[in-house]
């Protein structure tokens, strides 16, 4: 969608019936792209089973196993499921309960699994990936203030909501249902 706006006109303002305020207004044609969003849903995934849902030309929805059990959140290049895209960019970001479903982080499995939705951010590709690596980096070594440089990366967004589970006690998942939104930058 393109809104557009007058360039370069004139605008004269009455205040009162003797005053005139005349301004230039150099206003351009501003484009807003809105971002291309793609959703997804999966039936029933048994407890230990990975689940995969290719969301974009290059870019894969990823529930890996996270050793205890349950899930790990990741978006992922479909050419390389072993570099995660949302840990990097996903404050916070020392620890990282928002991407585990199941029991860890101190929360109990039932805890975890209705904490939903979960709003993540995301690299959309390996550049921007080590863009934030490197920024990341600068603040840890203490030559970066601020986090600034990753909210200037091109960034995705990804909501996922778990929409069902059944458990097999209060420490083992059956199963899960999600289904959520990952939006990239145009």
């Amino acid at each position: 969608m393109t809104e557009h706006v007058w360039s370069g006109s004139i605008r004269v303002v009455p205040l009162l019936p003797w005053v005139v305020i005349v301004a230039f207004v150099n206003v351009q044609a501003a484009s807003t792209r809105q971002p291309a969003c793609v959703h997804f849903a999966s039936g029933r995934i048994a407890a230990g089973q990975p689940y995969v849902a290719p969301l974009q030309p290059t870019l894969d929805f990823v529930l890996g196993d996270n050793r205890y059990g349950g899930w790990t959140i990741n978006v992922m290049s479909r050419a390389n499921h072993t570099v995660d895209y949302v840990e990097i960019v996903s404050p916070p970001l020392q620890l990282r309960p928002h991407l585990e479903i199941g029991q860890s982080y101190g929360r109990s499995l039932r805890e975890s699994l209705m904490f939903s939705p979960r709003r993540l951010r995301f690299v959309t590709n390996e550049v921007d990936r080590e863009r934030a690596e490197a920024a990341l980096a600068a603040y840890r070594a203490g030559e970066a203030d601020n986090l600034d440089a990753l909210d200037r990366l091109p960034l995705g967004r990804l909501t996922v909501w778990i929409t069902g589970f059944k458990l097999r006690s209060e420490n083992a998942i059956d199963w899960i249902t999600v289904s959520g939104e990952l939006c990239v930058p145009q």
